[in-house]
């Protein structure tokens, strides 16, 4: 659950009166919900509005997030517990959206890698140096952590190791971090005077240059110390700053990836989910085997097709409160190698060692001699200073990728689909605001209300004079109506009757009937997995009813008996895998 849902919870556990004694009776199950149930709720909630409000540890934007988390979780309990729980309605706890202003994106910044270039290729090329540079990053910290785990398992030291005295400081000083679950020590003892000087670490085999991170004092060998016992948050960040360039997702749904993200995978894409949106799909599915996604073998066409089945019926829910989190990537992408090599980093740590219920969660990290979640530490990227250059941070990087994908989508309302926002009212202000969107969609305004006008003033002359309007103008755009469909929307549509009746021939070959079958329960499953609706009622209904149409035909001439049997054959293959069902509809 998020953050939102804890804190209330949280702080209904601390208050006491008779509404909240009911409200934890009812969440216990113990109190069965009256009339008055959700007056109460709405009233506890917006005293918990207010205490984070008078806290001043949120800014409004995240109080805001907070509420409307809130509302989905009670509204969903409602839906799924009538009896149980009262229902809440759209407007529950409703907030005025806080707009945190316009984002800057990452072609914005005065870097010398961008000097000289401008438009998509100036983002493109920004984008390309934070990916790079966070994956060498990346790359240094693993090298670290696997460099920490051959001295912890080693008794003694290689023999390609030229200094023995430095690969026994350095595994000293890890080994008692490790044993005493802190990562500071004395300037005394065993290596305390010599393991300050990166060439000590680089005598003890360490292929990674820490000289950059000079003086070495206290502060900084601890920072080696833990990046050598375990993942850290600095790691996680780096990992999700590269999934980030290649996706545009939100920092929160990065961090709620799954343990084992890949959800499909074919032979040139894997499907890549959140922990909360793969156990919604697991829901859903209830007790149907869709597909055996841990077997690791590609799926085949029908156990892919059924996957996705339920993941458009999980996105289509998960989008009316703005959560969706999956996303299809190239196999062999540089974001899905990052991610299998954080994910045997994070598979390192011991369970016992590990924080409860984490067995899901991919993104841990170890702070002060515990592990914590990533999603819930309250660090902004810029604070950990990773990068020396400036301007880097999650909304900079969300704008740039969806500027760029935005000019091959075509349209801020398809962009919205991918960007898992449910329209427009978020990306408009703060991540599609440049000059150069705006001036296109002032121009493609202006080329709709012109078409409109002409088309008004298509007979009315004395009118055009006016306004001004030369008749040269009009007629043109009266022309435009015509060829971009706008003139066909708005005109009355007048339907010219043959006359007579169409006729289709079916032959009853047993091919013919299972073919038949196949295709009506294609468009059944496709109208249930949460198709487009205006594109089924415009393609796919009118194709199911001719497909009813034929089957009941084939029913009155006596051939039912005939339809039932192909019916088994084609259900029967279709569950042992050797049919597949034809897609008549693209979405």
């Amino acid at each position: 659950m998020s953050m939102g849902i804890r804190s209330f919870l949280t702080w209904l556990q601390r208050r006491s009166g008779k509404d909240a004694v009911f409200v934890r009776s009812l969440f216990n199950g113990a109190a069965e919900p009256t009339s008055t149930a959700l007056a109460r709720i709405h009233q506890l909630a917006k005293k918990w509005v207010s205490a984070l409000e008078a806290g001043g540890k949120l800014s409004p934007g995240s109080i805001t997030h907070y509420a409307r988390r809130l509302r989905w979780a009670l509204r969903l309990l409602g839906e799924r517990f009538p009896k149980r729980f009262p229902t809440v309605p759209k407007g529950f706890l409703k907030r005025k959206e806080h707009v945190s202003g316009n984002h800057e994106s990452l072609g914005d910044q005065d870097w010398p890698e961008l000097e000289g270039l401008t438009g998509a290729a100036r983002e493109r090329a920004a984008l390309n140096t934070v990916r790079r540079e966070a994956l060498a990053h990346f790359e240094e910290l693993e090298k670290l952590f696997w460099f920490g785990q051959d001295l912890i398992s080693s008794e003694t030291p290689p023999d390609s190791i030229g200094d023995p005295n430095a690969w026994i400081a350095v595994k000293g000083r890890i080994q008692n971090a490790l044993d005493t679950g802190s990562n500071r020590r004395e300037r005394s003892g065993l290596g305390s005077g010599s393991i300050s000087d990166p060439q000590v670490w680089r005598d003890a085999g360490l292929d990674v240059d820490v000289s950059r991170r000079r003086p070495l004092v206290l502060r900084r060998v601890s920072k080696l110390v833990d990046f050598c016992l375990a993942p850290t948050l600095d790691l996680c960040h780096l990992v999700a700053v590269i999934f980030c360039c290649a996706t545009g997702w939100n920092r929160q749904p990065i961090f709620d990836i799954a343990r084992d993200p890949f959800l499909l995978e074919t032979r040139n894409k894997i499907g890549v989910t959140t922990a909360s949106f793969f156990s919604e799909m697991k829901r859903r599915a209830g007790h149907e085997v869709v597909a055996h996604l841990d077997s690791g073998k590609h799926l085949s066409p029908l156990e892919l097709e059924n996957v996705k089945s339920v993941i458009r019926a999980t996105e289509l829910e998960y989008k009316q409160y703005d959560n969706g989190a999956f996303e299809e990537l190239d196999a062999d992408g540089e974001a899905l190698d990052v991610l299998r090599r954080f994910k045997r980093i994070v598979d390192n740590i011991p369970l016992k060692v590990a924080l409860q219920n984490s067995e899901d969660q991919l993104f841990l990290y170890r702070a002060n001699s515990k592990f914590a979640l990533a999603s819930r530490s309250k660090k902004a990227l810029s604070s950990l200073k990773l990068f020396e250059r400036t301007g880097i941070d999650y909304p900079a990087i969300r704008k740039t990728v969806i500027g760029l994908r935005l000019r091959r989508v075509g349209s801020v309302e398809a962009m919205s689909a991918l960007a898992t926002h449910t329209g427009t009212g978020v990306l408009m202000p703060h991540y599609v605001n440049t000059d150069e969107n705006t001036a296109t969609y002032s121009e493609k305004i202006r080329f709709v209300h012109n078409n409109i006008q002409a088309i008004l003033l298509r007979n009315r002359k004395k009118l055009r004079i006016r306004l001004s309007l030369p008749d040269a103008d009009v007629d043109w755009y009266l022309q435009m109506a015509k060829i971009s469909g706008i003139g066909a929307a708005m005109l009355p549509i007048t339907v010219k009757r043959s006359p007579g009746e169409a006729t289709y021939d079916l032959d009853p070959t047993p091919d013919n009937l299972l073919s038949l079958y196949l295709i009506m329960f294609s468009l059944v499953r496709q109208r249930l997995s949460g198709f487009d609706l205006t594109r089924w009622h415009i393609q796919g209904r009118p194709q199911l009813a001719l497909a009813r149409g034929m089957k009941l035909a084939l029913i009155k001439c006596g051939l039912g008996a005939a339809w039932r049997h192909e019916a088994k054959r084609g259900f029967r293959g279709l569950k042992e895998g050797t049919l597949r069902l034809p897609v008549l509809l693209w979405a």
